[in-house]
């Protein structure tokens, strides 16, 4: 059972961290929190400050690591309440999502890191550059295209980079070779998440202004679309139960609209999907 939350009141906005749009006047400056959810008051055992941070992944061990813009990382030990000094990863290498996989064991686990190139991957805690993932979207076509979104799979099967470009690449992990390339979106991928068996990816891509967003369901092993869910605005996340395989949650489906004074009212919702037998 999940025994630690991270509440990232240090998260950079969209604008800044998707979009790299970056100003001062939207970086804040508030402590990143961990709570001990085994408690019934969901105490703090830790609070730092991340500045400017842009991504965090948790490992299994109660590890918590935090990008913060350009290429710094922030290290949070849940378990022993310490934070470890940051370390900066190579330059050049502007992080925009990050993820965790133990394909490197539970000592040395690999880190993978999404950039405006590709997709790098790294030994952690040790810091040592291993690979790149074929040069990230250009592998399947003749253009880069920065990553936006990374998703790993259950016992680290397939790792999913989604990019700028609208366009989706499906990794095997161990071998770090590409599967299949995805397509549809129409825009820059916004958030992606694996099915717990690991036979479906959904995926939410960023819509124009006014224009009604979806969320995709292809097939892991052939990029097959499945399934397409509308939504009213594009949803900022997506999660599948871990437990059911085809129970999918759609965050941050946002209705604009007017109260009957003519002021401004914003609704968040939280959609519910089954996606069939």
């Amino acid at each position: 059972a999940m025994a630690f939350l991270s509440v990232g009141d240090g998260l950079l906005p969209d604008c800044c961290c998707k979009r790299q749009h970056t100003t001062p006047a939207c970086l804040p400056a508030l402590p990143r929190r961990i709570y001990d959810l085994r408690s019934r008051s969901a105490s703090v055992v830790l609070s730092a400050s991340t500045p400017q941070a842009c991504a965090a992944a948790w490992d299994g061990h109660d590890q918590l690591l935090v990008a913060q813009l350009r290429n710094s990382l922030a290290h949070l030990d849940a378990k022993r309440k310490r934070v470890h000094k940051p370390y900066t990863l190579r330059n050049g290498d502007e992080i925009v999502c990050i993820a965790l996989s133990e394909l490197g064991g539970k000592k040395e686990q690999q880190l993978l890191v999404g950039t405006k190139y590709g997709v790098e991957v790294w030994s952690w805690p040790g810091y040592e550059h291993l690979t790149t993932l074929a040069g990230g979207h250009a592998c399947h076509h003749g253009r880069l295209s920065g990553v936006t979104a990374l998703a790993a799979s259950s016992k680290d099967r397939f790792l999913a980079s989604g990019g700028y470009d609208a366009s989706i690449c499906i990794w095997d992990l161990p071998s770090a070779t590409p599967l299949a390339a995805v397509y549809p979106p129409d825009d820059a991928v916004r958030a992606m998440s694996f099915s717990s068996d690991h036979n479906l990816l959904a995926y939410s891509s960023q819509s124009a202004e006014g224009q009604q967003g979806s969320v995709d369901v292809v097939a892991v092993q052939s990029g097959k679309l499945l399934q397409r869910i509308p939504l009213a605005q594009h949803s900022e996340d997506l999660a599948f139960n871990p437990r059911w395989p085809k129970l999918l949650a759609c965050a941050g489906d946002t209705l604009y609209g007017r109260d009957s004074k003519n002021r401004s009212t914003v609704e968040s919702h939280v959609t519910l999907v089954f996606l069939g037998k």
